[in-house]
């Protein structure tokens, strides 16, 4: 027998469903006679008569006396408004507290948790509530939907579903002091997220975790399963369905030859459905048997196309040593019919062929080291910006910056510039400080204009990324004019951004106020009065969601050109980078898939030009030592749009 513990709180204002029909809910398993603990809203005293039962015992307790409380805490960002307010998580994180408080009245060898309005989401309770009694271990059993993956507070993780969990007394409490400390650290960060992230974040091997929805199969303890799906087989219930439930319970249970065994069963039921193959090639994967798990691969590629099947293959392609050329292109096509991330992209990616590279000439500014260079053409001569930084960029991401020589965290970051003209082999023709000549407005910890863009547009102007000259003390978009005589930045005027947000980097100007702002979907927006507009927008693949302008627009054979980058957030980050080609209207037709320059690590360029069927693009390596790379056009695959 099972002692069960519960509550009953009014959180909202406005129930989501009416008190009267939880109560129905909850009289479901509390007339099966197991022993109940049910802690109380006395807001909810009214209600006694009907809860009241011989096997339930009410414990009053109010709100504001439960053992966890949040004070002055930052609720989930993506969660449900109605549902997810701070008394719901707060309730929510109290399971385990509330089972704690019940322990003096505990008689039963098993006591669980249960939501107390959990009989909603099942179809056939009778049989939910005889399934979940046959309980034979030691350990915390908590079903859950979701495979182990990283947690974040701001995101809701069905690793657990929440509504039942079940285990000895001194399962239970092991289990709830490793989710007591999981919150202080949370509450540490003023953070406040759903109990089934806690529990994720504390999971131990104490946690006998088993697969289920919010349905039915949260009952189906792991022990009972495997017989419950024989017995539908043998009576010709869903033959196929539960054939294919068996193999997962025995991938789960580690048996492999059984999981092929009814895996191959429930696909031979039914050949046109290859859910039981997807298992095999996932289950063999990931118990790194790559050459079984291709053979599957290839069994259900030749019946349907899967997206499941696309993933597994990009995957496989990379430990089964495939082609990288065809491994990319995999991995680009999965991309754009998933949800995923672009994570896996670092497996695939190559150096780009180069035909040259050189180092960029600079000139020796003591603690400032040379970084993202922009250029423009003009006649027979390259204008180049180079940006000169006091930070260096350590192996693990971090930024420390450079003061008389030593490396200190503390110094603020400082940006200068300088105009170095060349001729078209870059052979130097005269460096010049560049001089801000407009105010600064406002004193912050990162100063200076960044990664300054030049380029042509009645004159030379220029925009570049700055706190320091902002409207508003963020990161934003500052434009003006760029005197090649006078080596001056005049005319700084701060951009208002289309939309309010925290960073505005990389917008690539068109010249007549117009810039490229986004690249999926991609939007051309006009600033008048300082005010933006959307003049343009294009669809885009998907995967242009993580790309952010780099290079400005070069013309060549009557097309523009221009290099983005995307980022992958890793320690130290990684860059990518692709090559976009345009119309002469500005409607995106093909691009190349993304490649990086030296190292798959930090590479930054903001700086291209085409010429005699050569590109050549600056790129700096950890913001620091640019170098010219050449590329021959002719070698770069491009992919229509």
């Amino acid at each position: 027998m099972i002692t069960w513990i519960t509550c009953f709180y009014k959180i909202y204002d406005i129930p989501r469903i009416s008190e009267q029909e939880y109560i129905n809910y909850f009289l479901m398993y509390a007339l099966k006679g197991d022993p109940i603990i049910l802690f109380l809203d006395p807001l909810y005293s009214d209600y006694i008569s009907q809860l009241l039962l011989p096997n339930v015992n009410i414990i009053l307790l109010e709100f504001d006396k439960l053992p966890i409380q949040f004070e002055n805490v930052e609720l989930p960002s993506t969660r449900n408004l109605e549902k997810d307010t701070q008394k719901y998580l707060m309730l929510i994180n109290n399971k385990l507290e509330f089972i704690k408080l019940a322990y003096p009245n505990i008689k039963t060898e098993y006591v669980g948790w249960i939501d107390f309005g959990i009989a909603k989401i099942t179809s056939n309770f009778e049989h939910c509530w005889e399934k979940v009694h046959h309980i034979h271990t030691n350990k915390v059993l908590i079903p859950g939907a979701w495979n182990k993956s990283s947690i974040k507070y701001d995101q809701v993780n069905w690793r657990f579903c929440g509504g039942l969990i079940i285990s000895t007394l001194s399962g239970i409490e092991t289990f709830r002091k490793q989710v007591a400390e999981q919150i202080e650290i949370m509450k540490q960060s003023n953070k406040i997220s759903w109990e089934v992230n806690v529990w994720a974040l504390a999971e131990t091997d104490i946690v006998q975790w088993y697969k289920a929805t919010h349905d039915d199969t949260m009952f189906f303890v792991p022990d009972n399963k495997i017989d419950y799906y024989k017995q539908c087989i043998a009576k010709q219930e869903n033959v196929r369905e539960n054939m294919y439930e068996l193999s997962k319970c025995y991938y789960e249970s580690n048996d492999l030859t059984e999981m092929e065994y009814w895996a191959m069963k429930a696909y031979e039921f039914d050949k046109k459905n290859i859910d039981s193959i997807c298992l095999l090639v996932r289950a063999f994967r990931q118990k790194d048997m790559f050459y079984k798990a291709w053979h599957y691969l290839l069994l259900g590629k030749s019946i349907q196309e899967s997206v499941v099947l696309d993933y597994e293959k990009t995957i496989l392609n990379y430990y089964l040593n495939q082609d990288r050329k065809t491994s990319l292109h995999d991995f680009m096509q999965y991309y754009k019919h998933s949800n995923s991330s672009h994570y896996n992209l670092q497996f695939y990616v190559d150096p780009i062929p180069r035909l040259h590279e050189m180092p960029l000439p600079t000139l020796d500014l003591g603690d400032y080291t040379p970084s993202s260079t922009a250029m423009i053409r003009m006649n027979d001569e390259y204008i180049l910006n180079i940006r000169y930084v006091n930070y260096r960029i350590q192996p693990d991401g971090s930024y420390f910056t450079m003061f008389q020589g030593n490396l200190t965290p503390t110094i603020a970051i400082h940006t200068r510039n300088v105009m170095l003209k060349t001729d078209l082999n870059f052979n130097p023709i005269s460096f010049h400080e560049m001089n801000v000549q407009f105010p600064s407005v406002h004193d912050v910890n990162v100063k200076g204009l960044e990664d300054v863009r030049i380029y042509q547009d009645d004159g030379i102007k220029w925009i570049a990324c700055s706190r320091e000259y902002s409207h508003d003390a963020l990161n934003r978009q500052v434009v003006g004019t760029y005197d090649i005589d006078t080596h001056e930045f005049k005319d700084g005027v701060s951009i208002i951004p289309p939309k309010a947000t925290q960073c505005e980097k990389n917008w690539i100007p068109l010249g007549d106020n117009t810039f490229i702002y986004t690249w999926h979907p991609f939007q051309i927006i006009k600033v008048n009065e300082n005010q933006p507009t959307t003049i343009y927008e294009q669809q885009t693949p998907r995967f242009f969601e993580n790309m952010r302008g780099s290079t400005t627009l070069v013309e060549y054979e009557n097309f523009y050109y221009c290099i983005v980058h995307c980022v992958q957030y890793t320690s130290p980050r990684k860059y990518y980078h692709s090559v976009i080609k345009l119309t002469k209207k500005f409607v995106i037709t093909a691009w190349t898939y993304p490649f990086y320059f030296n190292d798959n690590s930090i590479e930054y360029c903001i700086g291209m030009d085409i010429i005699h069927g050569h590109m050549k693009a600056i790129v700096s390596q950890y913001d620091m030592n640019p170098v010219i790379i050449t590329l021959d056009m002719n070698g770069l695959n491009f992919y229509d749009i």
